[in-house]
């Protein structure tokens, strides 16, 4: 209800096609003193989706919750838009990606090393499919084919404050060039002479600092005139034969690292430039200046030695307030502080490839309890750059990665590139909030998304979306996509059915026309219609129609597979229909259709009638295996180019999946559950090993490892089994259950993968036998396989989590993702075998002393204690894992 007075009731309805109406209820005082309905009108505002839920918030605006696609949040507008024609305008929109029917894991050259998800998600109007991917991605704007460079740095060479740049400073081993930023044509040119600046060695920094420009080399520290670039003053280190190796700045301070001396010049307001020079017990690798209160002058010095620590100094004399051990055998390759929220943290990268942060205590300057990561393998720098608003840290190696905050906690998120060597912020006219990224093939200058561990991203179809493959070779995928027929077609603005238009845009019924206590039945058939199905080949890139192909009327298909067959060396799409008559409760026709992408026209290259419906295929020793009726059917490529039966299994009631691996075929029967199937090449066929006996409605399956597969069933269940290969009597084995839990959600699809590229040798541990899933509601789940020790930790942690936790607090151990069975999912079982990623990470936003009640107790396999330490890095590893 969206609005209510003493004559008229307005009610918004959202119908089945997405059409959203207003209905209008005219009231009137009867006799006995109560309200009756003396009239009904009603007005389409416009499509939006299918709702399952609307609520009218205030001043006309409307919250429309969907499961089936994204929810909006929409206002009333008195003119139809101009774009969508409809009568509102949507202010929000809550990204959902429910239900998903299918996705793919590909790998595109174009995203680096990043695996990213195509999903077939949502139904009805207002559905795409979408691009999931983890991590943060950088949309390459123009690139140059230069040398490989050490630094980069971006300046506005023309005055004394910060503005756009005009020039790209690019520091090489031992050369610097200088490149000019052509607005007309976004172009760089390589300037041969700038002012003041030393081209003929390398450049450490080039800043803006107390309003002057400062360049750092390997031998001075020279301050610049904005405008003029003519020299004010150069500054040595008192020993000139010590090269400096590192530096940074502050607002009006730069300090650099020469061997072992440490050499801070201010160029303080009002006073002339001032020189403090500091001598550590060792060579300095890296250094950085800041000020804990975020004031005008830097108040704390870290500067990392071949020592492997760290030494913090505290203003104003810069001395020694704590020294820190790395426990390392590598030196700190660059070292940084980092500010996020209320709390202070000084970051180490390594030479090789691990960081270490750790928290400072403001009050007494010294640093806390360090946490190290494995981000990478070499060595690695650590460049601040901001973007949307927000401080972040670039961490430059050969798995680059970006800090950032989220929860109050550090995230470190991949970056979608191969090795990075340095990167600096870069705002020009043409470039606006850009990066400048030195990488293994030269400079590329691009913008980064938005800071979040996971991005999607729609893809526009005709249609919902039901089957996606990728074909590699073409460079193009393939999607089964329905439209749903539409029962009435409404005129935004009125019913669409003749009646007459009142002065506020409502259809108005028949004068003459009485009231009915009951609507006449309407006609739904269109609603239960066959949609219209299509294959769409799209371009991989920007995801552009290239060819779509329209199947029959009554004709549906959700098996698609690309590959080769036989010995013939053409690709193809293959598609499995099924033909629905409406005198037939099942389905008794259907065709497999080959067909070919080439030279953007999709042609058909074979057709074979049916006499049931195909729900899976793939492809199989370069043949055609299929689940079609109640049957699996093996196709061989006949020299005629002809599909040709050459095995088939019956033993099925309704086979709707199956996954290969090796020789292997695990079939999954919607009406019993699944049954382990081997082939014997050398006698072309397939023998029955393995078969659950417990019938579980189940809806997905998927290989673990070559003992161990999981089903996920319609009570929201996570099985995994084992065949019990030590009972005897016959060569059929039983599956018996080994680990299970419920997870509240019904899983749609489940493939082998991760969303997450191998970093470290502890996250490829625990994505070894990954598994992927998605969810009828939207969501993408993770399942990673641990060891007995970390199992044992885990769910000992897991228990005094629930226990402790005020959302757990009321939920027995026993009862927490315990599986469920029955008509009324009233047998339950406990869970078994499987810990719940999601509550565990809840220990790494607690404080140290819950952290310390949550470990206390908690000991491994061989009954050692395990510490709080040890904990928060298995957790911190497994959270970066998925």
């Amino acid at each position: 209800m969206i609005s209510d007075s003493n004559n008229t009731t307005k009610i918004l309805v959202c119908d089945m096609d997405g059409n959203v109406h207003v209905i209008r209820l005219k009231k009137s005082q009867g006799k006995n003193g109560l309200n009756k309905v003396v009239e009904l009108a009603s007005i389409c505002l416009g499509q939006l989706v299918i709702a399952s839920c609307a609520a009218y918030l205030d001043n006309r605006v409307v919250f429309i919750g969907s499961r089936l696609a994204e929810s909006s949040v929409i206002r009333f507008r008195e003119e139809p838009h101009p774009e969508t024609g409809n009568l509102f305008d949507v202010l929000e929109t809550v990204t959902n990606i429910g239900c998903v029917t299918d996705f793919i894991l590909v790998k595109p050259e174009a995203q680096g090393t990043q695996p990213q998800m195509i999903a077939c998600s949502g139904y009805g109007p207002g559905t795409s499919a979408r691009i999931i991917r983890s991590g943060i991605g950088v949309q390459e704007t123009t690139s140059l084919d230069a040398p490989t460079g050490r630094q980069v740095f971006g300046l506005n060479s023309q005055s004394a404050a910060e503005g756009p740049h005009d020039l790209l400073v690019v520091s090489f081993l031992n050369e610097t060039k200088v490149l000019k930023m052509e607005d007309e044509v976004g172009e760089f040119e390589d300037l041969e002479a700038v002012g003041a600046f030393v081209l003929d060695d390398a450049t450490h920094l080039v800043a803006k600092v107390g309003g002057l420009i400062v360049q750092v080399t390997r031998k001075s520290v020279r301050a610049i005139r904005p405008g003029t670039l003519e020299l004010v003053g150069e500054w040595f280190p008192s020993d000139r034969s010590y090269q400096i190796g590192t530096a940074a700045y502050y607002k009006n301070q730069v300090v650099v690292g020469a061997f072992d001396r440490l050499i801070i010049v201010s160029f303080l307001p009002g006073a002339p430039p001032s020189v403090q020079e500091l001598k550590l017990d060792d060579q300095i690798s890296a250094v950085d200046i800041s000020s804990l209160s975020r004031g005008d002058l830097a108040e704390v010095i870290v500067a990392a030695t071949w020592k492997m620590d760290l030494t913090l100094l505290s203003a104003p004399n810069w001395e020694r307030a704590a020294v820190v051990d790395l426990n390392s055998d590598v030196f700190a390759r660059s070292v940084m502080f980092y500010h996020l929220d209320n709390v202070d943290f000084v970051i180490a990268g390594l030479g090789d490839g691990t960081l270490q942060y750790f928290p400072v205590d403001k009050s007494k300057v010294k640093l806390g309890p360090s946490k190290r990561v494995t981000i990478a393998t070499q060595p690695t720098y650590l460049k601040p750059f901001i973007a949307r608003g927000v401080s972040s840290v670039f961490v430059c190696n050969d798995r680059p990665s970006v800090i950032h905050s989220s929860g109050g906690k550090l995230m470190f998120s991949s970056v979608n590139m191969k090795h990075i060597y340095a990167v600096c912020q870069l705002d020009t006219p043409t470039y606006p909030n850009s990066l400048a990224i030195i990488t293994e093939t030269g400079l590329v200058v691009g913008k980064i998304d938005e800071i979040q561990k996971l991005h999607i991203r729609a893809i526009s179809l005709p249609g919902t979306g039901r089957r996606v493959v990728f074909q590699p070779e073409t460079a193009t995928y393939g999607f089964i996509v329905m439209e749903k027929p539409t029962a009435t077609q409404y005129d935004v603005g009125g019913a669409g059915d003749g009646h007459g238009i009142d002065e506020e845009g409502f259809a108005k019924p028949d004068a003459d026309a009485p009231m009915e206590e009951e609507a006449p039945d309407a006609d739904l058939s269109a609603h239960y219609a066959m949609p219209a199905h299509k294959l769409l080949i799209t371009d991989q890139t920007n995801y552009q129609i290239m060819a779509q192909f329209k199947f029959n009327k009554n004709e549906m298909s959700q098996a698609m597979v690309s590959g080769s067959l036989g010995s013939d060396p053409r690709v193809f799409y293959i598609v499995g229909t099924g033909v629905q008559k409406a005198e037939e409760k099942e389905m008794t026709s259907g065709r497999v259709i080959v067909f070919q992408y080439a030279d953007k026209n999709l042609s058909i290259v074979s057709e074979k009638q049916m006499k049931s419906f195909t729900t899976c295929m793939k492809i199989f020793k370069d043949k055609l295996l299929m689940a079609t009726g109640s049957s699996i059917k093996l196709m061989r490529w006949s020299e005629d180019g002809e599909l040709v039966q050459d095995q088939v299994v019956n033993r099925f009631i309704l086979p709707i999946n199956f996954k290969i691996k090796g020789d292997f075929v695990l079939v999954l029967d919607l009406m019993r559950s699944v049954t382990l199937l081997v082939y014997r090449a050398a006698e072309n066929k397939f023998d029955v090993i393995g078969e659950d006996p417990l019938p579980r409605w189940p809806l997905a399956c998927e290989f673990v490892d070559d003992d161990i597969v999981s089903v996920a069933d319609s009570d929201s269940n996570l099985i995994f089994l084992r065949r019990d290969l030590e009972s005897s009597g016959t060569d059929i084995k039983d599956f018996v259950e080994v680990a299970g839990g419920n997870f509240a959600d019904s899983i749609s699809v489940i493939q082998k993968g991760t969303l997450l590229a191998d970093t470290t040798a502890a996250e490829r541990s625990f994505s070894q036998n990954a598994l992927i899933m998605a969810t009828q509601s939207g969501s993408i789940m993770h399942v990673l396989s641990i060891d007995e020790n970390t199992y044992h930790i885990l769910r000992q942690l897991s228990a005094k989590l629930i226990n402790s936790i005020l959302p757990f607090n009321k939920v027995s151990v026993e009862k927490y993702n315990a599986t469920t069975s029955g008509p009324n999912k009233t047998t339950t079982k406990p869970s078994v075998g499987v810990i719940n990623g999601d509550l565990i990470e809840v220990f790494t936003s607690m404080t140290g002393e819950e952290m310390l009640a949550a470990v206390a107790g908690v000991v491994d396999a061989q009954g050692a204690d395990v510490t709080m330490e040890m904990v928060a890095r298995l957790v911190e590893d497994l959270s970066r894992s998925h």
